[in-house]
């Protein structure tokens, strides 16, 4: 069996600019 991963943005703080995210901070979306 195969698993693939998208790629999940950890640590990026460019991701909160990329597009709608719910999260406030770097650390709510690591955490979540």
């Amino acid at each position: 069996m195969i698993f693939f991963t998208s790629d999940t943005h950890f640590n990026d703080p460019r991701i909160l600019r990329l597009g709608p995210r719910p999260f406030s901070s770097l650390a709510g979306h690591d955490q979540a």
